[in-house]
């Protein structure tokens, strides 16, 4: 077998495969982040029409993202929350260069959903007075604004940690988005009522748009990245070390082939999550 035989045979990552598995990686990002903020928010245009209640809220979002997590986590990691993107910035799971990029098409996918749902419900939601038109995430009667704000952080901080110990150190295996899932519908039917349960800046991007109502954003906003960015530390720092093993947490690399094997581990991780057991698919 001559070397020119054994070279086409390998994989090849130029330039254009590069650009390929980003804009791969940049559209499952966006479609994740679109679905969820589609279903999540529409769920709650139909239980203010008394069409659902919060458990169908619940399940909306907790399905969307592990339906997503199975089908795209081998792609991107399919993490469709900018807050979630940064904190695994912060905790060392994801390289510098994808994170601007990821967020940038997260925020797009939730306003895109944002308006798909004020086209599908434009007829059957009254906009008069109607603050929370739309499934825009808003502070309940009673509840103060510091209040909501360390609501807001405390939900996110326990969903980016479910996510660091079930998807990125791989405790949970291959049930990681199941896990992840309920971890964040469970979230939801203990702040929803509270806050609107956003711990996602596309989820509350989204609706603002769509009724072009942004009073109160810079508080989901600060809250969600804030908390986001409080577990990646707390990870980085006290829960993801692996001393002596070498087995911290990375995103693959640009332009790495699918089923390749990982320079780190010397095993195949095809159809693996990306992020699970530390170690990159493919």
């Amino acid at each position: 077998m001559t070397s020119r035989t054994v070279d086409a045979r390998l994989p090849n990552p130029n330039g254009d495969t590069m650009r390929k598995e980003t804009a791969r990686r940049l559209l499952a990002e966006f479609l994740g982040t679109f679905l969820l903020i589609f279903a999540g928010t529409g769920a709650v245009v139909l239980a203010d029409l008394g069409i659902g209640s919060l458990v169908s809220i619940m399940f909306a979002h907790a399905l969307v993202i592990m339906v997503m997590a199975y089908a795209h986590g081998d792609i991107s990691g399919s993490i469709i929350n900018p807050a979630a993107t940064l904190g695994l910035f912060v905790a060392g799971a994801i390289e510098r260069v994808r994170v601007l990029p990821f967020i940038v098409v997260q925020l797009a996918g939730g306003v895109a959903g944002g308006l798909f749902v004020q086209f599908a419900f434009k007829g059957m939601v009254d906009l008069s007075g109607a603050t929370s038109a739309y499934g825009a995430t808003v502070i309940a009667d009673g509840v103060s604004v510091p209040a909501a704000f360390a609501l807001e952080v405390l939900g996110t901080f326990l969903m980016v940690n479910a996510i660091l110990h079930c998807a990125v150190k791989g405790k949970a295996g291959n049930l990681a988005p199941i896990a992840i899932a309920f971890t964040v519908g469970a979230l939801i039917v203990a702040f929803g009522p509270l806050t609107g349960a956003s711990f996602n800046p596309a989820r509350t991007l989204g609706p603002a748009v769509a009724t072009g109502n942004y009073a109160g954003i810079w508080l989901y906003m600060v809250a969600t990245f804030g908390g986001a960015a409080l577990a990646g530390l707390y990870n980085r720092f006290f829960m993801l070390s692996n001393k002596g093993n070498g087995n911290r947490a990375h995103w693959p690399s640009d332009g790495e082939p699918e089923g390749c094997r990982s320079r780190r581990s010397g095993r195949r991780h095809r159809g693996r999550h990306p992020l699970q057991n530390g170690a990159p698919p493919s």
